[in-house]
């Protein structure tokens, strides 16, 4: 903290000794030190507190250093500040007294010594950074913020390059440049704010507001800015590894993705020369409107590769009911005719085909030229069936020593992704058309829904899947009382711009009962794309599963308290706990997601019962995972989505 090794009392508060001072910094004052007010603010309290030994006496700091940490510091401590020290009682540097000047200089060039930008291509530093910070312990958490970001993400591989040039820049060692230092390219600055910035807004700290990229210059001459080579790098696409198989030109997938009768190639490559099921299943090939829950009905034929819509002749609510039901909802509300005079080939009523399924609409439809009056089917679906998985076609085996779930075992996950290059990041779970559920600590600080992306229907990550539906936010709501200190309260809504289509492969979860207890022992699964181990590299392509027991709080707390690593958040009544056991878990990205329960347990109908929040690591030995309790939530849930949902 400072350049000094010997001190001597009294200091300028009056105290005599250093176990004094021990005992009221420790009580009272830790958090001076603590908080980075002013890059050079602990400095500062080491010589109120410990000061300076010089030829046997005490150097108190000076009245101008004290001045510039309280125009620093004053909005973090305005009153203890006044309640310890008033500046004007110390001496003055300019009238030769013997005191500690602010040690700042600006445009000084100064040894690098934080490791993450000694690869960077510089040595020498240089302050005010471009955020107006003055020291290298200021500017040190934002770079470790960045790579961190960087490290979890992949959202601009020029991040670090980035941090260390805006906030630990290149000294110039020449007055040609301001403040001597040498400012990122406007491109530079540019690619990462685009595709990185949202993250740090998450973390509740957004990109400063003194860095505005558009001012810094955009030349290739490293003497006048930074990073401009790495920023007009051309893309070039990652090989495939020698496990997995080239498709749509440029996209990897595993050889085990290969002739599992499930598409994950737009060429279909994956699937030849396996047959396939049609490109569409049953319950796809009818929509209402544009993919709602209501408006004109249309069936798609695969052979012509046309919607067609329903003549309203001979039609009835039994019908409707027919499509509802096809669709994922309980009821038909209403069934209305609209006259539609476009072109375009019509279907009809007609008698059941031969082999077809008497649970779908279009087995009984027929071709027409056009239809009485013009008038077309117009359907109003209610009540959205939720937690069914009618994609599911296999017995579930026994996301940390988990298994990788079949494509349609879990419908309402959700991927949330953010920045330009659409980066995942979290999990989700589809409570409605219009609401996703997730933890309060994926969304944080941000409250700008833009730049967020969620994406329903493509259990496999990086891959095509023809049941995929890419949504915009338009709404992030954090819980009013969300604490990021200790991740109380960790839970999220994400309303969307446009409704989710409901089929087969995507349909929402049910949400428990209100102030709902699961039972200890009940056996629940986590599900999500997070990291196999903290050791992996990236997410997992494809959905892991693991199942998972519910298991005491209290036992919870005392196994979290007694495991080796500590982590900094309690075990309150907002929570439960489930695994504990070795090698199953939750990990890094399965954040936000559920931990699904079954309604009972001779059914395969799901609720979620908590969602993903924090552990100790990745499956630490005997130690459970901590998920938000989501029946505690259940009313501030209806109230701010304005569903009703049982």
């Amino acid at each position: 903290m400072t350049d000094y090794m010997s001190t001597a009392f009294p200091n300028v508060l009056g105290h005599t000794n250093a176990q004094q001072v021990t005992e009221v910094v420790t009580s009272k004052y830790l958090d001076l030190f603590s908080n980075i007010c002013y890059g050079y603010s602990s400095d500062f309290w080491c010589s109120v507190f410990n000061p300076e030994c010089k030829d046997g006496n005490p150097v108190p700091p000076c009245r101008e250093y004290c001045e510039d940490v309280y125009s620093g510091c004053g909005d973090h401590f305005r009153r203890q500040f006044s309640a310890i020290l008033n500046c004007s009682s110390l001496p003055e540097a300019k009238r030769n007294n013997i005191c500690r000047s602010n040690p700042y200089k600006p445009g000084k060039c100064l040894p690098m010594s934080e490791g993450l930008c000694t690869d960077v291509g510089y040595t020498k530093v240089s302050y005010p950074n471009y955020a107006a910070q003055i020291s290298e312990s200021e500017s040190l958490q934002y770079v470790q913020l960045i790579a961190g970001i960087q490290h979890a993400t992949h959202c601009y591989q020029h991040s670090l390059l980035l941090a260390c040039a805006a906030f630990m820049p290149k000294c110039s060692g020449t007055e040609q440049v301001p403040t001597h230092a040498i400012p990122p390219c406007r491109s530079l600055c540019e690619g990462f704010t685009e595709r990185c910035a949202i993250f740090l807004d998450i973390f509740f700290s957004p990109w400063p507001s003194q860095i505005n990229c558009h001012v810094f210059p955009d030349v290739d001459d490293p003497s006048v800015c930074i990073g401009y080579t790495e920023a007009h790098e051309p893309a070039i696409p990652s090989p495939c590894s020698s496990g997995e198989l080239v498709c749509d030109n440029s996209t990897c997938i595993p050889l085990s993705w290969r002739c599992d009768d499930y598409q994950d190639c737009a060429d279909n490559k994956d699937e030849v020369p396996m047959p396939l099921r049609p490109g569409f299943s049953d319950a796809t090939c009818v929509q209402l409107g544009f993919g709602s829950r209501q408006g004109a009905l249309s069936v798609y034929d695969g052979h012509t590769e046309q919607w067609s819509k329903v003549c309203f002749g001979g039609w009835n609510s039994s019908w409707s009911q027919l499509v509802c039901t096809q669709l994922g909802f309980k009821t038909a509300g209403s069934t209305t005719y609209e006259v539609d005079s476009t072109s375009g080939v019509r279907l009809k009523l007609g008698q059941m085909k031969t082999s077809a399924k008497d649970h779908f609409i279009q087995s009984y439809l027929l071709p027409s030229s056009s239809c009485d009056g013009d008038k077309v089917v117009k359907i109003i679906c209610d009540d959205p069936v939720c937690g069914t998985r009618p994609a599911y076609f296999q017995p579930m085996v026994r996301i940390v020593g988990g298994d990788t779930a079949e494509p349609g075992a879990w419908p309402w996950l959700v991927s949330l992704h953010g920045g330009l290059d659409q980066r995942f990041f979290c999990g989700g779970s589809v409570i409605s058309e219009y609401w996703v559920l997730t933890a309060g600590h994926c969304v944080g600080g941000r409250t700008d829904p833009s730049g967020l992306t969620l994406i329903v229907g493509q259990p496999r990550r990086l891959a095509y899947s023809k049941y995929m539906q890419i949504h915009e936010a338009s709404r992030i709501v954090l819980f009013p009382e969300y604490d990021s200190r200790t991740v109380n309260n960790d839970i999220a809504l994400i309303q969307l711009k446009e409704p989710i289509n409901f089929n087969d492969h995507v349909r929402p979860v049910c949400l428990p009962k209100r102030n709902w207890k699961t039972p200890l022992g009940t056996r629940c699964t986590a599900a999500g794309w997070g990291k196999a181990s903290e050791q992996a590299l990236d997410y997992e392509r494809a959905i892991k599963q693991v199942d998972l027991q519910v298991v005491d709080t209290d036992e919870c707390r005392e196994a979290i308290m007694g495991a080796e690593r500590k982590v900094p958040y309690p075990i309150n009544q907002n929570v439960i706990c489930a695994g504990g056991g070795l090698h199953n878990d939750a990990c890094s990205g399965d954040s936000g997601g559920p931990l699904l329960c079954r309604v009972n347990q001779t059914s395969d109908v799901w609720f979620i019962g908590g969602i993903v929040s924090w552990g100790v690591g990745c499956a630490y030995p005997n130690v459970p995972g901590v998920y938000t309790d989501v029946p505690k939530y259940i009313d501030w849930i209806e109230k701010t989505t304005n569903v009703t949902f049982f």
